[in-house]
């Protein structure tokens, strides 16, 4: 959480609208937790932490027990009464803006509550924006709760105090009651505490109001039947527990049994069906392989031995293909020609006479044409090469290399592949007949192997126990749940007559769970809080003080001091500083187990302390304390020497002073002596 604008609008001194930054701001590149508010007594830095818990808490900043008419009369007090106003306000408003994680997500809260006294009664409102929107209509209907769980306000109690907070724990008797209050306000166990108080008076009422019944005679006869199956029941669950114990001892027996048994190769008799089983196995697949390669090797496998001439061959049938394709197709170009020449000399020279066309031209015309007509039919270039070996069919040719095809590439494949699976398969085989070779003899495993049978026969026999036990179990279960609903439905006939006597025994058992609950959970915070006790002391303690250590008994929750000579030492002799920071470390402690990164208001701390113990406040606790650290002082508190101390974790400084003229206080940047945290920072 971090807090960054409050906002005072006509609160107690404070006249009109007046709003604070109270962000941390970063100076020469380093963030500066401290904010630091001065004014003399009575000028209004105590209004300031009235204001934040008020805006946070509403009527439980004055208190858990207070009545709505106490907390109206507390706002009309509140309103601001100076006579330098025109017209005396009737309204007035506290504000506050601030950052908090919320459900893993950083958003910025803006709460104001406000408050308007015309006439006799107290006109109240409260308004909360999460981003600068309202929230929902739900949240929006219990927003004092919303805050409250944003905030517990029993830790806010270790975040926001005064002097006068440091004091009373400074002075108090009894440490140890003071200290469990406060990890109880810090658990949330103050709401279970005050539940217990509102149980015992809800009690109290019902004590009279029960009358005896003849009823409550079948009551108590069922209530004893449930005792007696209860009886019995624990020794059934004794006879389990020792059913179970032999279960597991007989299992340790076997587990030692057949780790001797792997000693002298009973893993290996205990695999040799298998591994027979295998072996034939194995045996029958190499068989099947090995015929599979003889089948490749009666076809077409040895081709592969002479591959250059199989793709040879293939050459050679394509181009002998081609030739008696050429063949087939000059034959009945021969012919054709033939014909088309006679065809040719009826069609052109049809009328020669006429045309006057001579024998010499007719004979060059015939010439010229027989000539192109046999160039159709002349053997094309490289075919004389090429002579016709095979004469193969069409099917025979495409047979043919359709079996030099899976000579050059499937057949080589397919050997591979099973030379492959069989030198797997008798390299496996050879692991088998290894492994059984290293199978002891029967009679060397047969005692172990009796053993082991005889230990499994009395885990079986403990085993039925077991579960006989718990099938009694079950039966009794049973019973006892039929007399429950028995019993549950004569309370339900008693329910008129008696309601007081099951409520208060409902009343007695949440008593009961609540104070178990919270025991446990203070014992177990003690325990942290010990340590953190120790470490925050450490960093106060000044050397030559009586009190050197403080420790909490987790057990007991007794606060024990200590000199430096270990020895114990009484609370009242410690002097008044020493009290002071015996109170500051276990306040710091506290809130750092907490658990919540809140930021540190603190009013007055330094005014009953020597000027001994407040140098090791100044630099060590101030700057250490949390995140932002806003502290109330006046300038006896914090003078000029400490200012200085705390410069470096100085954020920026307030000065509040009260106008005697105007009668309102006035609040203005810088500290007592004029100087803005700009100059006190350079």
């Amino acid at each position: 959480m971090l807090l960054r604008r409050l906002m005072l609008e006509n609160f107690g001194q404070y006249r009109g609208r007046i709003e604070i930054d109270l962000a941390p701001r970063t100076r020469y590149r380093k963030k500066r937790p401290v904010i630091l508010v001065g004014g003399a007594n009575g000028a209004g830095k105590t209004t300031i932490l009235d204001a934040i818990r008020l805006c946070l808490y509403g009527p439980l900043s004055l208190g858990d027990r207070v009545s709505q008419e106490e907390y109206q009369q507390y706002l009309k007090t509140s309103l601001h009464r100076g006579e330098g106003a025109l017209i005396a306000p009737t309204s007035a408003a506290v504000g506050l803006e601030f950052e908090y994680g919320f459900r893993g997500e950083l958003h910025r809260f803006t709460v104001e509550r406000t408050w308007d006294c015309n006439g006799n009664g107290v006109a109240t409102d409260l308004s909360v924006l999460r981003d600068g929107q309202p929230l929902d209509e739900l949240e929006r209907a219990h927003a004092d709760e919303f805050l409250r769980d944003l905030i517990p306000l029993g830790v806010s109690d270790l975040f926001f105090f005064d002097g006068e907070k440091i004091q009373e724990m400074a002075e108090s008797a009894d440490d140890d009651e003071s200290l469990i209050d406060s990890i109880r306000s810090l658990l949330g166990l103050d709401l279970a505490q005050r539940l217990h108080g509102d149980l015992s008076i809800y009690s109290s009422r019902l004590r009279d109001s029960n009358a005896a019944n003849p009823i409550q005679k079948e009551l108590k006869k069922l209530e004893k039947q449930i005792k007696q199956l209860k009886t019995e029941r624990l020794k059934v669950v004794k006879n389990d527990d020792q059913s179970k114990a032999k279960v597991d001892k007989f299992r340790d027996e076997i587990r030692r049994t057949e780790s001797q048994l792997s000693k002298e190769g009973g893993g290996f008799a205990t695999e040799r069906d298998n591994l027979k089983s295998e072996q034939a196995q194995l045996t029958h697949t190499i068989s099947e392989i090995q015929s599979r390669i003889r089948d490749c090797c009666a076809e077409l496998f040895p081709f592969t031995f002479v591959p250059h001439l199989c793709a040879d061959l293939r050459v050679q049938l394509n181009a002998e293909k081609k030739i008696q394709d050429w063949l087939t197709h000059r034959n009945l170009l021969v012919e054709r020609i033939g014909d088309l020449k006679s065809e040719l000399d009826k069609v052109l020279f049809a009328d020669a006479k006429e045309l006057q066309i001579s024998s010499q031209a007719q004979e060059a015309i015939q010439g010229r044409i027989g000539n192109s007509l046999n160039q159709l039919t002349a053997e094309p270039d490289g075919m004389a090469n090429i002579k016709l070996v095979h004469r193969l069919s069409d099917d025979d040719r495409s047979e043919l290399l359709t079996g030099i095809d899976q000579v050059l590439a499937d057949v080589p494949k397919q050997v591979s592949a099973l030379e492959i699976e069989l030198e797997q398969s008798t390299r496996r085989l050879q692991e088998v007949k290894k492994a059984l070779s290293k199978v002891p003899e029967d009679d060397v495993l047969e005692p172990y192997i009796r053993a082991l049978n005889e230990i499994n026969r009395k885990l079986g026999t403990a085993q039925a126990e077991s579960n006989h036990a718990q099938e009694s179990l079950r039966s009794i279960d049973h019973k006892i749940g039929d007399i429950k609903r028995q019993k549950d439905r004569k309370e339900e006939q008693l329910a008129d007559l008696e309601k007081g006597f099951n409520r208060r025994d409902i009343v007695r058992r949440v008593q009961a769970v609540l104070d178990d609950y919270s025991a446990a959970l203070i014992k177990a915070k003690i325990a942290e809080l010990g340590n953190a006790v120790t470490d925050c002391f450490s960093q106060l303690w000044r050397k030559g003080d009586v009190l050197e250590r403080i420790e909490i008994d987790p057990a007991t929750c007794n606060v024990m001091l200590f000199d430096r000579n270990n020895q114990s030492v009484p609370k009242d002799r410690l002097s008044a500083g020493e009290k002071q920071i015996y109170a500051i470390s276990i306040l710091w402690a506290l809130a750092k187990v907490s658990g919540r990164v809140l930021p540190m208001v603190i009013d007055t701390p330094l005014a009953r302390l020597d000027s001994r113990h407040r140098q090791h406040l100044v630099s060590r606790y101030f700057p250490n304390a949390s995140h932002q650290v806003i502290i109330l002082s006046t300038d006896t508190e914090i003078d000029e020497n400490y200012f200085c101390e705390l410069d470096s974790s100085i954020s920026h400084a307030y000065h509040v002073e009260f106008d005697d003229l105007e009668l309102r206080t006035v609040v203005n940047e810088g500290y007592f002596w004029g100087r803005k945290e700009a100059e006190a920072l350079a």
